[in-house]
């Protein structure tokens, strides 16, 4: 047995103590704000994810807008579905219009582009009887004409470019040919664009210029604004200001409408206008109030309408004067 010194005892016995009454210095853990490494992953915020988010509600609304559009506009066969379409597309319509007191006539219009095949230029032929784009929601609707004037009507044809796209604007130059006796050359330029404003309206503008050889220079000017409420109304402010060098005035519309989707077969559209001309101050001509009920009755190329209006004009002191429109309208689109 080893015997210790009771000095060395001592020594060993004052080392332990020192030991377990010492406190071993700890390693410190750095807070989360000292070393940004140490925050888990899955509490880290994307700033840019997290914004995005924010874009999708209003990315969502204006795709329903602009859809929502489309569809009442192809439904209705509106002007610029046929002027904006890529493909080939025909529309024939006859109007049967019964006027108060029993007065009657027709109207009709013929609207025709064809895009030719194996043309680098996207070249279509044309054949219309109003090359003016006097678009139906916007211009006044034809009036009762004797069945001679319908067999009178004059055609134009023509060639027609999609042109190319700057900064948005679609541009569409084109030429055309009076077909009935007498030569009339038109040249057409037309511009247009879709603005989505906010999440809850969708613009759309036109501007042509035309030069007819008899008549000389028009321009026309097109603003529209577009807004969904609900799902399946459309509210629509339609504006439209043309001038022609002939009569040296404006011609100026405003058209309001509210159009309610009934159906994948049937839509409803309630309108109210203004319609006048800058010559010699801006006086209103006429003021319009009507109801279009439109319906596919066969397949996706055949419609009727039915279209009750009231219209004051100020040839008759804005006397109220009644008709009911039935139409027939013939659609193919490729």
């Amino acid at each position: 047995m080893t015997m210790h010194s009771p000095s060395l005892l001592a020594e060993e016995a004052s080392l332990i103590n020192k030991t377990k009454l010492t406190p071993q210095p700890a390693t410190a853990t750095p807070t989360a704000d000292e070393d940004e490494s140490l925050i888990p992953e899955s509490t880290n915020i994307d700033t840019d994810a997290a914004l995005s988010l924010l874009d999708q509600p209003q990315a969502y609304v204006s795709s329903g807008v602009s859809n929502l559009t489309k569809s009442i506009d192809e439904f209705f066969s509106n002007e610029k579905v046929l002027y904006e379409t890529s493909g080939s597309y025909i529309r024939i319509n006859g109007d049967a219009i019964y006027n108060e007191g029993g007065d009657s006539g027709f109207a009709g219009n013929v609207k025709i582009k064809i895009a030719l095949p194996n043309t680098q230029k996207k070249l279509k032929l044309v054949i219309e009887s109003d090359p003016n784009e006097t678009r139906e929601d916007i211009d006044q609707e034809q009036q009762p004409t004797p069945l001679e004037a319908v067999q009178d009507k004059t055609y134009f044809a023509g060639l027609e470019s999609s042109g190319k796209e700057v900064r948005n604007w679609k541009l569409r130059p084109g030429i055309g040919l009076k077909l009935n006796s007498g030569l009339d050359i038109l040249l057409r330029y037309r511009a247009s664009r879709n603005v989505d404003i906010s999440k809850n309206w969708r613009a759309y503008l036109s501007e042509t210029i035309y030069w007819y050889n008899s008549e000389g220079f028009r321009f026309n000017s097109t603003l529209e604004l577009n807004r969904k409420i609900y799902d399946n109304f459309l509210f629509r402010s339609s504006t439209f200001a043309g001038w022609r060098e002939e009569t040296q005035y404006w011609n100026l519309n405003q058209i309001f409408s509210l159009t309610q989707s009934l159906s994948n077969r049937s839509q409803i559209s309630y309108r109210a206008g203004i319609f006048g001309i800058s010559e010699p101050n801006v006086i209103a001509t006429d003021y319009l109030f009507e109801i279009r009920y439109r319906k596919r009755v066969h397949s996706d190329y055949l419609f009727a309408e039915l279209i009750p209006r009231v219209l004051y004009e100020r040839e008759t002191n804005f006397t109220e004067n009644l008709s009911l429109t039935f139409r027939l309208e013939i659609v193919f689109k490729s």
